[in-house]
């Protein structure tokens, strides 16, 4: 499903906890599953666009795209590619969109790494305030936990929890929606892009 609000940063803003986890340990591993899924089509969405900024038919450019290991080297690399492109094709209105498209995937990494490497933790039995499953980071993720226990009494059997995340399998659900989205959007932008280079605009 395509979801507009995901065009905004604070879509991609870590929710609050959920009161209503999962009724089974499978709902979580079934929904960063098909989380999972969907950002992988995202990445590939943006290997194809890297292949159209370098004006490439050939497969070489997107497989030199894959061999690069992270995400973060990947943005790098497109942007290197998408400088040149624009520079030579000045359209400040595609620029800026490619430049909006980026910045969200940036965003929304950051939740597709809190779903790749959370672990599945019952925090109460189902139909309890905050009970069921969720996914939330492992203890030893210093980054993804605090030094200390949280305490507040309105979060039920979350109160003693130190993680700064617990996604409930729905929320980890709209997070898929949201990754189908930003890989739908990428995927028009390389159509655009791709139509514009078979039918240039003609020259003053």
């Amino acid at each position: 499903m395509i979801d507009p609000k995901f065009h905004e940063p604070e879509a991609w803003e870590s929710p609050e906890f959920s009161p209503d986890g999962g009724s089974e340990e499978s709902d979580v591993h079934t929904a960063v599953g098909y989380a999972l899924s969907q950002w992988e089509r995202l990445e590939m969405n943006f290997a194809n666009l890297f292949a159209t900024l370098v004006e490439s038919e050939s497969a070489a450019a997107s497989r030199a795209f894959g061999s690069i290991a992270s995400h973060r080297g990947r943005i790098d690399a497109l942007h290197d590619a998408a400088e040149v492109y624009f520079s030579n094709r000045p359209d400040a209105e595609r620029f800026a969109q490619y430049k909006k498209l980026v910045k969200l995937s940036s965003k929304a990494s950051a939740r597709r790494n809190e779903i790749a490497h959370g672990l599945s933790e019952k925090y109460a039995d189902s139909g309890h305030h905050g009970g069921g499953w969720y996914l939330v980071p492992a203890q030893y993720n210093t980054k993804k936990n605090k030094l200390l226990v949280f305490f507040d009494s309105d979060r039920g059997p979350h109160t003693f929890t130190t993680a700064k995340y617990a996604l409930a399998p729905n929320q980890i659900r709209e997070f898929s929606n949201g990754f189908h989205t930003l890989s739908q959007s990428i995927a028009n932008f390389g159509r655009q892009l791709r139509k514009a280079q078979q039918n240039p605009a003609p020259s003053d």
